[in-house]
C-alpha cells in the first residue's frame, strides 16, 4: 500500500489577475421592503437551484463555539429570514402559488430554538456563579379544578410590587389579600388554591378570569394615581403645553444659554454640501457614488451619461446583476453608444456566462476592450483559433500586456507573466499594484519568502489592504503554520468595512483552511462557483474525514486542468481503488499520477517527482519508485509519510537493511498504528533476521484488531528464511486462536525445521526443547511419533536439554 499524503496544507485563495478589476466596496444599497420578499427568480419553482439550496440548521455543539456577538448577529439574521420566509408563505398562499423549499422555514426556526437554548445555557452558567440560583425562574406545582398537576411560575416581580404603596392606600388591601393567596404555595396557607366550589367548569373559569382582569385594573389604577401624586405643577404645565405653544427653544428662560450653540450648529448644517460623485470615485466608494446617482436620477435627470456613470459603479462594485439592466436600458434608446454591448460582455464574464458574454462582445465595435474580452473569453470556451487571433492582436499597450500576463498566469506560465510585470515597473513605477500580482507569481513557484519580499512594497503604501493582508498570510501559512496565518488576518477586524466586504468571501474560505477546516461544510458549498480552490479544499476535507464517496462525487465532475486537480482526482481513485479492490481505478490514479510527473512545470519540482514515483509504485515498478524518490531525500528526510513510502520500496525490491532504518525514523503515531507500517517493518526485521523483534511487537499487540495479520506474516516469513522456532511460535499462536489443520502443518513444519538445524548444528539445543513444547500442546496423532524421534536423537547424542 502506499500512503498518499493528502496535500500537506490547504489552498489558499489570493486575488485572482484578470484586467478587469474590481474595486473596493463601502455599504450595500437598503432595499426597503424588498428585504422581506425572496429572489423574484425563485417564484413559481418547486425547488431552488442548486446554488442556493439551503443548508442543514445550526446544531447546539457549533454554536457553543461562538462568542456572544456572533451569537447576538446570528439571531438578528435568523430573524430577518424567518420574517421574509414568513412573509413569502403568505403571499404564495394568497397568490395560490408553490414556496420553494419550505422546509427551510423549520430549518430557520430550529436554529433560533437551538440559539436559544444555548444562551439560556450560558445565562444559566452565569447566574449560578454569580448567585448560586439558576436562570430558570422558581415554579411550584399546581392542582386546577380538574385534578390535573402542572408546574406554575412565581412570578417574583408582581409579589414584591404589592408592598410598596400598602401604607398610602389600605382599601386595596383586599386585593392585596388575594394576590398572595394565588401566589403563595398551598403549603404555608394550609389550605387548597382552588378551595371555592363551583357549580360549571366555564362559569368558574370565566370567575376566575374576571377576577384577575379586575385585579389588573386595580393594579394599574393605584400605580397611575401614585404617579399623578409625584407629579409637580410645573411638570403638569410644561409638558400639557409644550407642544401648544413653545415654538422655539429660546422661550424657555431656563434654556436661553443654549441659543449661541444652537445658531452654530444650525450655519454647519446649512453650510455642509452634498458630496460629488467625484469625490465617491477617488475613494472607491462605488455604493455612495450609486447612491448618489440614484438620487439624481429621481429628479427627472436621467440621461446616457448618467446611466453609463451608474453601470460603471455597479461594474466595479462586483454588482454586475445590476449592471446589467442599466445597461439594457440604454440599448432601448435611440443613438445608444455601441460600447454599451461590450460594457454588458464585461458582466456577463464576471458572472460566468461565456456564451453570452461572448454574444454580447460580437455585436460592439472592434476595439482593444472587445479583443481583451474575446481573448479571454477564448480560453474559457477553449476556441483555440479565436485564441490565437486575439493574441495575435494585442498592442504594446499597458492594457493588453496586463491582460497578457493574466492569460499566463492562469495557465501556469508563472514566469512569463513575472517578465511581463517587471518589465511594466521598469517604465511604470508609480504602479505600485503591480508588486501584489508578483507576489502572487512568486507564490505560486513557491518561493514564499521572495513573494513576502515585493508585497512589502505595496503594504508600505497600503497598510490595509485586505488582498495584499490575505496573500501574507497565505505567505505565513505555507511558511509556519495555521496559527501564524490566522493571527494574520486577525488584522482586518481593523480595516473599513469597504475594504473588508470587498473579500469576506475570500477571507472566510481561507480563515477555514487555516484553521484545518473548521466550519468547512458551512463556508465551502457556496463559495464552489466563485473559487474553484473551494471545491478542492472540500474534497481535501471529505478525505481527511474518510468520506471518500463524498469526495469522488465531487472529482469525478471536474475535468483536471491544474497538477493540483490531477494529484487530488490521482489521491481518491486511489483510495477508492483500495477500497472496492478496483484495477479500474487504480489505473486512472496512475494516469493521473503520470500526467503530473511528466509536466514540464512540475517535472522537476519535488511535487512532481512524489507524483512520479506514485505512478511507478502502483504499477509495482519500485526500481523506478527509488529512483524518483532518492532524488528528493535531502528535502524531504524528516518526513514522516516519505520515510513510510520510500522503506516500502525498499523492502519491495530487496534492500530490507535500509527499509528498516526508513520505517524506523516515523514517528507519527497515527502512521504507526496503520496495518501496512507495522508489517512491513516486521518483515524488514525478519528479513534481516530479528525475528525477535518482530515477535516482541506481536507481544505488543497481543489482543488488538490486527493481531492475527501480524502472527500470520510472521509465521510464514520465519518459515520462508529458515527462522523455524518464531514460526513454529506463531503457528501455536494461531491454532490457539483459531484451530485449523493448515496451522498444525505450520507448526509441524516449524518443528522439524528446529530439529534439522540442530542435527546441523546451526541452532542451539535449547530451541529443540522450545520446539518439543510447542508440539506436544497439539492433540494430533503424529505428535507422539515426532516427539519420540526427537527424544531418540536427544538421547543418542547425549544432549542436556
Amino acid at each position: 500500500m502506499f500512503a498518499l499524503k493528502q496535500l500537506r496544507h490547504g489552498f489558499s485563495v489570493s486575488k485572482p489577475m484578470v484586467t478587469f478589476c474590481i474595486k473596493k466596496l463601502n455599504t450595500n444599497i437598503p432595499e426597503g421592503l424588498r428585504e422581506f420578499f425572496d429572489d423574484p427568480a425563485n417564484y413559481g419553482k418547486d425547488e431552488l437551484d442548486e446554488k442556493n439550496k439551503p443548508g442543514r440548521p445550526w446544531n447546539k455543539d457549533e454554536l457553543r463555539l461562538k462568542s456572544n456577538t456572533d451569537l447576538h448577529k446570528l439571531w438578528y439574521i435568523l430573524l430577518k429570514e424567518r420574517n421574509m420566509l414568513l412573509t413569502m408563505q403568505e403571499a404564495c398562499v394568497q397568490k395560490a402559488r408553490r414556496m420553494p423549499n419550505p422546509d427551510r422555514i423549520e430549518k430557520v426556526a430550529e436554529s433560533m430554538c437551538n440559539l436559544e437554548s444555548v444562551v439560556h445555557e450560558r445565562n444559566d452558567a452565569y447566574f449560578r456563579l454569580e448567585t448560586g440560583d439558576g436562570a430558570d425562574p422558581p415554579m411550584r406545582t399546581v392542582t386546577s379544578f380538574a385534578g390535573f398537576t402542572y408546574q406554575f411560575c412565581i412570578n417574583i416581580n408582581f409579589s414584591v410590587r404589592i408592598f410598596v404603596f400598602v401604607l398610602s392606600l389600605v382599601k386595596f388591601i383586599p386585593f392585596r389579600k388575594r394576590a398572595v393567596e394565588h401566589l403563595t404555595p398551598p403549603d404555608k396557607q394550609n389550605q387548597k388554591e382552588y378551595e371555592v366550589p363551583y357549580l360549571d367548569d366555564d362559569a368558574y373559569l370565566m370567575q376566575k378570569l374576571w377576577a384577575e382582569k379586575e385585579h389588573a385594573k386595580q393594579r394599574d389604577a393605584l400605580d397611575d394615581e401614585v404617579r399623578r401624586r409625584r407629579r409637580s405643577k410645573d411638570q403638569v404645565k410644561y409638558r400639557r403645553s409644550a407642544r401648544s405653544y413653545i415654538n422655539d427653544i429660546a422661550q424657555l428662560k431656563e434654556l436661553s444659554r443654549l441659543r449661541p450653540t444652537w445658531k452654530k450648529s444650525e450655519q454647519k448644517l446649512k453650510d455642509r454640501k452634498i458630496p460629488e460623485l467625484n469625490e465617491f470615485l477617488l475613494k472607491r466608494d462605488y455604493i455612495g457614488a450609486m447612491s448618489l446617482l440614484q438620487f439624481q436620477s429621481k429628479n427627472g435627470n436621467i440621461d446616457d451619461l448618467t446611466d453609463l456613470w451608474l453601470g460603471h459603479c455597479a461594474f466595479h462594485a462586483g454588482e454586475y446583476r445590476k449592471a446589467i439592466p442599466i445597461y439594457e436600458r440604454m440599448l432601448i434608446r435611440k443613438n445608444c453608444p455601441s460600447e454599451v454591448n461590450v460594457y454588458i460582455a464585461c458582466c456577463f464574464f464576471f458572472l460566468g456566462l461565456c456564451a453570452e458574454a461572448k454574444q454580447y462582445a460580437e455585436k460592439g465595435p472592434k476595439n482593444a476592450l472587445q479583443n481583451r474580452l474575446l481573448f479571454h473569453l477564448a480560453y474559457r470556451l477553449k476556441d483555440e483559433k479565436q485564441l490565437v487571433m486575439s493574441r495575435s492582436n494585442l498592442q504594446d499597450t499597458v492594457e493588453d500586456q496586463l491582460s497578457l500576463a493574466a492569460m499566463h498566469y492562469i495557465r501556469s506560465h508563472y514566469q512569463e507573466a513575472i517578465d511581463i510585470y517587471k518589465k511594466i515597473l521598469t517604465s511604470k513605477k508609480n504602479f505600485i499594484a503591480l508588486n501584489v500580482y508578483l507576489s502572487l507569481c512568486y507564490y505560486k513557484l513557491d518561493y514564499y519568502d521572495l513573494s513576502l519580499e515585493v508585497l512589502q512594497f505595496y503594504l508600505n503604501e497600503n497598510p490595509d489592504s485586505a488582498i495584499a493582508i490575505n496573500l501574507r498570510a497565505c505567505n505565513h501559512y505555507k511558511l509556519y503554520n495555521g496559527k501564524t496565518a490566522a493571527k494574520e488576518l486577525q488584522k482586518l477586524q481593523n480595516v473599513k468595512a469597504s475594504s473588508f466586504m470587498f473579500v469576506k468571501d475570500l477571507i472566510s474560505h481561507n480563515t477555514v483552511v487555516f484553521r484545518d477546516g473548521n466550519a468547512a461544510l458551512q463556508v465551502f458549498p457556496p463559495l464552489i462557483d466563485i473559487f474553484p480552490e473551494a471545491k478542492l479544499n472540500l474534497i481535501i476535507f471529505y478525505l481527511k474525514r474518510g468520506e471518500v464517496e463524498a469526495a469522488l462525487n465531487l472529482i469525478s465532475d471536474i475535468n483536471p486542468q491544474h497538477p493540483t486537480e490531477h494529484l487530488l482526482k490521482a489521491i481518491t481513485y486511489c483510495i477508492i481503488s483500495y477500497q472496492k479492490k478496483s484495477k479500474k481505478h487504480l489505473e486512472v490514479a496512475q494516469e493521473h499520477f503520470r500526467i503530473v510527473g511528466e509536466s514540464p512545470a512540475e517535472c522537476d519540482t519535488i511535487v512532481g517527482r512524489q507524483a512520479m514515483a506514485s505512478s511507478y509504485f502502483l504499477s509495482n515498478q519500485f526500481d523506478n519508485v527509488l529512483v524518483y524518490l532518492n532524488s528528493i531525500k535531502t528535502y524531504l528526510h524528516d518526513d514522516d509519510t516519505f520515510n513510510f513510502n520510500i522503506g516500502q520500496a525498499l523492502l519491495a525490491s530487496g534492500n530490507s537493511a535500509e527499509a528498516e532504518a526508513s520505517l524506523l525514523l516515523v514517528v507519527d503515531e497515527e502512521l504507526r498504528k496503520k496495518p501496512v507500517y507495522f508489517l512491513s517493518l516486521a518483515r524488514a526485521y525478519i528479513q534481516n533476521g530479528k525475528s525477535n523483534l518482530a515477535w516482541e511487537m506481536y507481544g505488543k499487540m497481543k489482543d488488538s484488531d490486527n493481531d492475527l495479520k501480524l502472527l500470520f506474516l510472521i509465521a510464514n516469513d520465519c518459515y520462508r528464511i529458515g527462522d523455524y522456532l518464531y514460526s513454529a511460535k506463531s503457528f501455536d499462536a494461531l491454532e490457539k486462536i483459531e484451530p485449523n489443520p493448515e496451522y498444525w502443518e505450520g507448526k509441524r513444519g516449524a518443528v522439524i525445521g528446529v530439529f534439522k538445524l540442530v542435527v546441523e548444528q546451526k541452532a542451539l539445543p535449547d530451541h529443540l526443547r522450545e520446539a518439543i513444547i510447542l508440539l506436544e500442546k497439539s492433540r494430533h496423532p503424529q505428535v507422539e511419533y515426532i516427539t519420540n524421534i526427537i527424544r531418540r536423537y536427544i538421547r543418542e547424542n547425549n544432549l542436556n536439554i
